[in-house]
Order: C-alpha cells, then structure tokens, then sequence
C-alpha cells in the first residue's frame, strides 16, 4: 500500500482559515465590537494568536494536514478507562493491527517536574509518553498495523510555557510519519479543548467591565449560570461606621454592634443553604434575609441599603469566576476546533459529553 496525500490548500491558505475560524467565534461573543473590553482583552487575544500561527506555520508545513471542523463523536469501547480522577489529564492508546489485533497502553499521566504534581510545568506530557510507547511498537510491527487510537482528556497542548503548538505539532508530525511510512491512519479523541492561554486569557475582567447594558458581554451577565457565593470576600466593615451616629448610650450602641455583627453571621451563613443557585436565586435569598432586618431608627433604612449593596457586589464578584470559565472555554475551543476533523492520516474529535462511548464488535484486546 502506498499512503496518499489529502488534497488539501496550502499552509498559508489554511493558516488563514484558522484565523478567520478565530474571528467567527470571537466575533460571536462579541468582543470585537465591544469598546470597554476591546483595547485590553482583545489586543491579548491577536497577540497571543499572532504568536501561535507564525510558529505552527513554521512546524506543521505538512500536505495533508486538514482544518475541517467536525461535531464530536464517542470514542470507541476499547478507549474506555476508568480513572481514579475524571477530571485529571490523562491518555491512553490502542494500536489497531491488520488482523484484527488490539494492542493497548497503560494509561500514563504526565510526569510532574520534582515528581509534585502542584508544579505546573511538565518533564513529559502524558501524550509525549504516549508516542515514544507508540514508536518502540512500530519499530516492530509498523507495516502490520492499521490504525492508532488515542485519547487524552485535554486535547493537545498548543503551548507549553513560551512553546508554542508543543503537543498538537508532535502529534501532527508523528501522525504524518507513521501515515507516509506505514499507511496508518491516527485517531484522536478528546474530552475538553486546551487552548494555548487557558483561563489567564481574561483573568484581568471584571464585573464592571460587561456589567454596563451597552457592553457586548451584558449577555453573559444575566446567563442561566449556577457557582457558589464566597462569603469569605463578604465586607460589611461599611455598616459599622452608623454604631458612631446612636446617642442614646453606650447600651443602644451595644445592642447596634450586636445586631450588625449578628446579621453578617447569617449572610454569611446562607453560603451552605445556597448550593447550585443561580445569580437570580442568590440575590433573592440574601436580599429578602436583609429586608427582614430590624436596626435604630435612626439609621435602619442606610444600614439595609449598605447590607443590600455589599450583598449585590459579593454575588457579582462570585459569578465572574463562572463567567469567565464560559468565555475561556469558547475561547479555547475555537482555537482547537481548527485541528478536528479528518485530514486523511489524523482524525482528531471531541468526545461529546452524555455519550462518550460508541458501542461495538471489537476483538478482545492484548494489554502490553
């Protein structure tokens, strides 16, 4: 058998449609048009993808190396693993034989610099491991296997510390070297995109950035997003200040501070009864505990306003971390839908979320 070249356009060409991809999907969040977020997020955004398309220009000049998007698709039985962690990186691998046979992986995790998995960078990602386990069989049985199937939680890394397209170009280049030398066919599957900036790409907004009805990213606020209220950031030392305005005694000052510090205990405590609610539900759970408040007289109605206002600015600031972990995974995923699809030697997907395993008849599988 004699492996084929995919007729695809040239490098340059698909660059560009991975630009284009990019703006279509930023575009849908509305960044570009937006004026309080556009100089400070978006000029980040171009930089960043300035650098990472110079670079995979530079090492993915490979025929055959294909951008067509793809809806997810389950991976298949043989894939399936049951980690300790679902949520850690991970990968394994299952090499497909001619005949039939499966040979598949351990399943390898990445190696932690100093062996601390609380270091962010990495002696070896798990797909890096993955590859040479993959090289040391094909020296063997290269022109007897069929196909390589691999999945890895995170899709392939495109930058690793000041590297960029680190993961996702080796897998191209080794996809295409095992395709040209042997005629193996790569399939890749992935439950969460890993996009070259992660969730740093907006660490920087905040809620008084998109909170404003004429800003691009309004919709966003008012999303049907559940998160948890921190009450630890809760700060009332603002209501404190009215115990000065009492002068009937040291007792009604007393009784005000009791009151006050009493009333903040509750907030606070409404944080265990307020699991999984929305925006809206927060708000009405702490705003109707504070209508229900009783103070002096003579400063009731600014003590409730301030309880009121610090209620509305914790459950603001609590919803931002939930709000930006949407738009990074948008981010993140037009970034890596450009590599899905099939380019005729590699075949990358998301697995999709409910139906993540693809049933079948498969022969039983050699572990090695």
């Amino acid at each position: 058998m004699t492996p084929t070249t995919a007729n695809i356009s040239q490098s340059s060409i698909q660059l560009y449609s991975i630009y284009l991809e990019l703006l279509n999907v930023l575009a849908e969040i509305h960044i570009l048009n937006d004026s309080l977020f556009n100089f400070r997020i978006v000029n980040r955004v171009s930089s960043t993808l300035a650098y990472y398309m110079d670079n995979i220009e530079q090492q993915t000049n490979i025929p055959g190396f294909s951008i067509d998007a793809c809806t997810g698709r389950p991976m298949p039985y043989f894939l399936k693993h049951r980690p300790k962690d679902p949520h850690r990186q991970r990968a394994i691998a299952v090499v497909v034989f001619r005949n039939g046979k499966k040979i598949k992986s351990e399943l390898v995790y990445p190696v932690h610099r100093n062996n601390s998995a609380s270091f962010t960078e990495f002696t070896k990602h798990s797909e890096e491991i993955l590859f040479e386990e993959i090289n040391q069989l094909l020296q063997k049985y290269g022109a007897k296997v069929r196909n390589i199937f691999i999945y890895t939680y995170y899709s392939p890394c495109l930058k690793r510390g000041n590297k960029y397209c680190d993961c996702m170009t080796q897998l191209v280049q080794k996809a295409y070297q095992w395709y040209r030398k042997f005629g193996i066919v790569t399939v890749v599957y992935f439950s969460e995109p890993w996009g070259p900036s992660g969730p740093d790409i907006l660490k920087d907004l905040k809620y008084s950035d998109i909170s404003s009805s004429s800003s691009a990213l309004y919709p966003y606020v008012d999303q049907e997003i559940r998160f948890i209220v921190d009450t630890k950031e809760l700060k009332q030392k603002n209501v404190f200040p009215f115990i000065k305005e009492i002068e009937d005694g040291k007792d009604e000052k007393k009784k005000l501070k009791e009151y006050l510090e009493s009333a903040n205990k509750h907030l606070c405590r409404l944080r265990e009864n307020s699991k999984g609610f929305l925006k809206s539900q927060h708000l009405e759970h702490g705003l109707k505990y504070i209508d229900s408040l009783t103070f002096h007289k003579k400063v009731h109605k600014r003590i409730i306003e301030t309880f009121k206002n610090n209620w509305i600015e914790l459950v603001n600031y609590c919803s931002m971390s939930a709000i930006i972990k949407i738009l990074t995974s948008v981010y993140n995923k037009a970034v890596v839908k450009p590599f899905l699809g099939d380019s005729g030697f590699l075949q990358i997907y998301q697995v999709p979320s409910g139906i993540e395993v693809e049933e079948g008849d498969y022969v039983e599988l050699d572990n090695t």
